[in-house]
């Protein structure tokens, strides 16, 4: 099966090229760690983000203290002994949490009604989210990770667009509020919006008139920069809307032939937030476009990369995660890297499991996999050629249902290991927490000692690499870090005596013992015999003892017999 999607990736993907992998060696300044014993040291590395292996290796040969690190007199520690003494690595880690599972409404609630998508708005700490029926909610995050409040209002916006309980594709999408104080909603049956600088109860929706009705809609993406809304309209292309003056104003549609995909159906779409647009086509895969009119959104082809069977995709600056099918119809998701500057792109890494692949959402650091109940948490963007696939942090966890989760951030947020996530399944809102936790090195020893060591780590990020100016060759360059220290374990101050004290005690009370013993072995050689010669006339004697009282009783009877005679 794996040797199957690496022959139909390279069959169809004729612009991969081989990378040259390029090393920068960096060093640490030397630590010096005092700590008295039983004290637990820890040193982490969380000025390195970008660390995903760490290796440890422990002086064995040489002159204790000599600042002159030669490999060759070190042993590595392995990760699988951990015990309670020693120094041990840790590797980088996920760990996913979750605040809060709410059901918003379960009136008149069933099977076939469910969440079809979310919007954020950080200025006025909300989240939206949006049911097929055409009715939306509030939750209220203005505590950030401290707190969550459910607003109790809700509405409903079905009447303005004429909402059809038995319509074939009733699916709204949410832009986010980027600072417009402005919810824009986009159906099949048109366009809504409302603002978010009031609770939502006292919200006005207002119709937008200009957005086109379609037969299904797929997705939609808000370019920031210049105020454009791309709509996927499948086999209609796209159509193009930009906002003025908190107002929804079509644009243009670019049809799959401008596209270049004459039978082409649009299941996707997202940008780089300026003049690059990413159009997912079903069939022929992720294609590249420059926009070069801001007018009316058109665009000019600039590559593609070619996979069938698309789903759909996520990214985060130049690496991209595409979710396809099989021959087979199994599901995966590639990792591709992309050099925009000279339309190269290099397949890195692939995912194929048991679990189903819906979609996949790509943040800075990590990338999650959906599926329909089980879901994985995978680092990103580093090069498959320095990986060991048992380093590589991946997290698993079960959700059912769960289909699209967003990052959400506030002013208050200080803990930058922490991420936090907005999530929905079909009937529940989720409010999560990720932790990064970074790489670490503990050390704790029991009796006074000096050990020194030397760490390797390996990371997608350093000075020297910020430094390359070249993005392509930035993905294919390895940092490797190394940090010696020495840790020195002193007794315990103010417990020598109290040690030694006890250490007297114990030693004085084993001599008592053992010499009671040797006198009791003693008196039982020397006097043994006699006790057992006393216990064995006792025996006799009271095994005599009744025919003795008949003789007493006889003997008393002839003498009174001979004194009256």
């Amino acid at each position: 099966m794996l040797l199957c999607i690496f022959l139909i990736l390279s069959i169809q993907a004729k612009q991969i090229k081989q990378p040259s992998p390029r090393y920068i060696n960096e060093t640490i300044e030397p630590g010096n760690y005092n700590r008295q014993a039983q004290e637990k040291l820890s040193i982490q590395y969380g000025a390195y983000p970008g660390v995903f292996a760490v290796d440890l290796h422990k002086r064995v040969n040489g002159q204790m203290g000599s600042q002159s690190f030669n490999l060759d007199d070190f042993e590595k520690v392995e990760e699988d002994i951990i015990g309670e003494y020693g120094c041990f690595a840790i590797q980088q880690n996920l760990e996913i949490s979750y605040q809060l599972k709410l059901w918003l409404d379960k009136t008149g609630v069933t099977r076939d009604v469910y969440f079809t998508d979310l919007a954020t708005s950080e200025s006025s700490s909300r989240i939206y989210v949006v049911r097929n029926d055409f009715k939306i909610f509030s939750i209220n995050l203005d505590k950030g990770y401290f707190g969550i409040s459910l607003d109790s209002q809700q509405q409903s916006f079905a009447s303005l667009l004429k909402y059809d309980p038995e319509g074939d594709f009733n699916h709204p999408f949410l832009i986010d509020d980027m600072g417009e104080n402005r919810i824009y909603i986009i159906t099949s049956n048109g366009g809504a919006s409302f603002n978010t600088d009031t609770q939502l109860a006292l919200s006005q929706f207002r119709l937008e008139t200009e957005v086109k009705q379609k037969d299904f809609i797929f997705n939609v993406h808000y370019n920031v920069k210049h105020k454009l809304i791309y709509v996927a309209c499948g086999h209609d292309g796209l159509d193009v809307y930009k906002i003025s003056n908190n107002q929804l104003v079509f644009v243009s549609t670019i049809t799959t032939i401008q596209l270049g995909i004459p039978q082409g159906q649009v299941i996707d779409v997202d940008s780089n937030g300026d003049d690059r647009l990413y159009v997912l086509d079903k069939e022929t895969g992720l294609r590249f476009y420059k926009i070069y009119n801001l007018e009316n959104g058109q665009v000019a082809h600039l590559f593609t990369i070619t996979i069938s069977k698309t789903k759909s995709f996520d990214h985060f600056e130049s690496t991209f995660f595409i979710v396809a099918k099989t021959v087979n119809n199994q599901d995966f998701a590639v990792e591709v890297f992309v050099d925009f500057q000279n339309a190269d792109y290099f397949f890195n890494n692939y995912y194929i499991d048991e679990m189903t692949i819906n979609d996949v959402n790509v943040f800075e650091y990590y990338a999650v996999l959906i599926g329909d109940d089980g879901h994985k948490i995978v680092q990103h963007s580093i090069y498959s050629g320095f990986l060991d696939e048992k380093l590589l942090s991946h997290t698993s966890f079960q959700d059912p249902d769960l289909f699209k989760l967003k990052e959400y951030s506030y002013e208050e947020q200080n803990n930058l290991n922490i991420r936090l996530l907005v999530g929905i399944a079909r009937y529940e809102f989720k409010f999560m927490t990720i932790k990064m936790n970074h790489p670490i090195v503990e050390c704790k020893f029991e009796d006074a000692e000096v050990n020194q060591y030397i760490v390797l780590l390996n990371s997608t990020n350093c000075k020297g690499k910020e430094e390359t100016p070249d993005v392509w060759q930035q993905q294919f360059t390895l940092c490797n870090i190394t940090h010696s220290f020495t840790f020195t374990t002193t007794e315990i101050p103010g417990n020598y005596y109290t040690y030694a004290y006890y250490t007297i005690a114990i030693y004085v009370l084993f001599v008592i013992i053992v010499w009671l013993i040797i006198f009791m072995y003693v008196c039982f050689k020397k006097w043994g015999h006699k006790l057992s010669f006393l216990a064995w006339k006792k025996k006799i004697v009271d095994s005599t003892a009744p025919y003795n009282e008949s003789f007493d009783v006889k003997e008393q009877e002839m003498a009174d017999q001979k004194s009256r005679s």
